[in-house]
């Protein structure tokens, strides 16, 4: 509750300005180095190799500025969520307060009848770790190489460098890993507990989300039957023994961009509606 959040758009700036400055040796580089190799009228072998070698230098300085450019974003991205996320905590612990119960900055509640006011602060706490998990999971990645623009296609000549593919949108990373845990178990891979668990989180997560479902449905393959990304439907049941099974969808039934566990209605409302 009393995580300054404020330090992720602080870190995002930082990113961003990394960028720039990336973009100034760039330019400088261009401008003097790779130069001597791109006017002129010189041939040969050695003229040739330099002009390969010096472009690639010169998008190893550009590669950096996507993946700074994409990490801020991610970091924004972080920001936004999170601080959804801890404002649906703190309506639900005042909530709690007003009905007359005690919580703690643990988010523990004290009095009777506590159970209902105790699950609804622990499912909005919750939701808050499973966005964590997200952006652990575009952070981990992001800065891996994609190699876009390597085996010819471009002037990418370093196998393991920067990432000029990468990313500004949580959703996209945790759909690529959901695709990947999906195109695992469907090729009967082994797909663990834990890769199950992530699976049904990312769906439960971003089932609202066309940046998610857009990102996974082109990654397995699919054709979506409308224009609308979260139109589309996908459902599986994968059961890894007969005591447990995980279930993974992508469907557009959740109505809101609340996480699933926090969308759950305080008791107040519940018997509230219960009345009516």
């Amino acid at each position: 509750m009393t995580t300054d959040l404020s330090l992720l758009t602080t870190a995002a700036g930082n990113w961003d300005s990394m960028a720039a400055e990336l973009k100034k040796v760039e330019s400088r580089y261009g401008e003097s180095v790779q130069k001597i190799t791109t006017g002129g009228s010189r041939t040969g072998i050695n003229v040739g190799a330099a002009r390969t070698s010096f472009a690639a230098t010169r998008y190893e300085y550009s590669a950096p500025q996507t993946r700074a450019k994409a990490v801020a974003s991610l970091l924004r991205d972080a920001h936004g969520q999170f601080t959804d996320l801890k404002q649906r905590v703190e309506s639900a612990r005042d909530d709690a307060i007003k009905a007359g119960m005690t919580v703690s900055e643990q988010g523990n509640v004290a009095y009777t009848a506590v159970a209902m006011w105790q699950q609804h602060i622990n499912d909005c706490v919750k939701a808050v770790s499973e966005a964590d998990q997200g952006v652990r999971i575009a952070l981990e990645v992001v800065v891996v190489d994609s190699n876009k623009d390597a085996f010819g296609k471009g002037n990418d000549e370093t196998l393991d460098g920067f990432n000029a593919g990468a990313q500004g949108d949580i959703e996209v990373y945790e759909a690529r890993n959901a695709k990947d845990i999906a195109t695992r178990f469907n090729s009967g891979e082994k797909v663990s507990e834990a890769d199950y668990a992530e699976l049904n989180r990312s769906f439960r997560d971003n089932s609202s989300r066309p940046e998610f479902t857009q990102t996974f449905v082109n990654g397995m393959g699919a054709r979506t039957h409308s224009s609308s990304p979260t139109s589309s439907m996908i459902t599986r049941t994968v059961t890894t023994r007969a005591t447990s099974s995980a279930t993974w969808t992508c469907r557009r039934v959740w109505p809101t961009r609340c996480r699933t566990p926090c969308r759950t209605r305080s008791p107040t409302s519940t018997r509230t509606s219960a009345r009516s």
